[in-house]
């Protein structure tokens, strides 16, 4: 048991520790590449700094554990608990976070290049200012998280919820939302170039004034949306559903619509 003990830089690489607490402990700046700590406590425990390159944490509980500036990289975060914890301003890239909560969790200014969350709870999670370049979100439920500023660049997000979110004017070019839940969504003025909505639920969507050249809506639904004003040019709408959606003012040269119903 090693609850509140101060390991604060302590050499711990390659340890691999099962079932242990180090619950409230202090960590800060401690050395954990590639350490393996299957089932250990870590909760409220102070890990700013510390070092977890390569590590794995298998059913952890890192419930508003603070990782402030930690560094990741290429680390398996599995079933774990992390509601609440503070990443902010950590480096995730490459990071694999498979089946845990990060309900409320601080990951604003992170830098998740090619990161990758697998049916991962974000619900409320502070995403501001991250670095979203070739980040993967596999059926993930994004609603309510705070993506203001954040930088999408070749982001892919799969059966993805978004429903409501209001992203007005974001850079999304060449992100792709395949098959995910839009519905209601604000994408007003929103720079989609290259985008990719392949079978997305787009329904009631905002995406008047939206820059749209050579994206793919191929499929998808987009019943009531609001296109107005919107520059479409070389788009793809083959086999959407654009019932009663709203085009007018729109700029569509070179688009296709071959088989969608309007």
């Amino acid at each position: 048991d090693c609850s509140g003990l101060d390991l604060s830089g302590a050499d711990l690489r390659g340890g691999i520790f099962e079932k242990v607490s180090f619950r409230d402990g202090m960590l800060a700046g401690a050395q954990l590449q590639e350490a393996v700590l299957v089932e250990c406590d870590l909760a409220g425990a102070v890990m700013a700094r510390a070092n977890l390159h390569q590590a794995v944490i298998e059913k952890g509980s890192l419930l508003k554990t603070d990782l402030q500036g930690a560094v990741l990289t290429d680390a398996h975060l599995l079933h774990s608990a992390m509601a609440g914890a503070g990443l902010r301003g950590a480096d995730l890239q490459v990071v694999k976070i498979i089946e845990s909560d990060l309900a409320g969790a601080d990951l604003a200014e992170t830098r998740l290049q090619r990161g990758a969350f697998y049916e991962t709870g974000l619900a409320g999670a502070d995403l501001r200012g991250a670095l979203l370049e070739q980040t993967v979100f596999m059926a993930v439920d994004l609603t309510g998280v705070r993506l203001q500023g954040a930088r999408f660049i070749r982001a892919f997000l799969k059966d993805a919820v978004m429903a409501g979110m209001d992203l007005a004017g974001m850079d999304l070019a060449m992100t792709q939302f395949i098959g995910a839940d839009l519905r209601g969504i604000n994408l007003a003025r929103a720079d989609l170039t290259q985008a990719s909505f392949m079978e997305a639920d787009l329904s009631e969507a905002r995406l008047g004034g939206i820059e749209g050249r050579y994206a793919i809506f191929m499929k998808a639904r987009m019943t009531k949306a609001d296109l107005a004003g919107a520059s479409l040019a070389q788009a793809s709408f083959a086999e959407a559903d654009l019932t009663l959606a709203d085009l007018s003012g729109s700029i569509a040269q070179g688009a296709v619509f071959t088989g969608a119903c309007c």
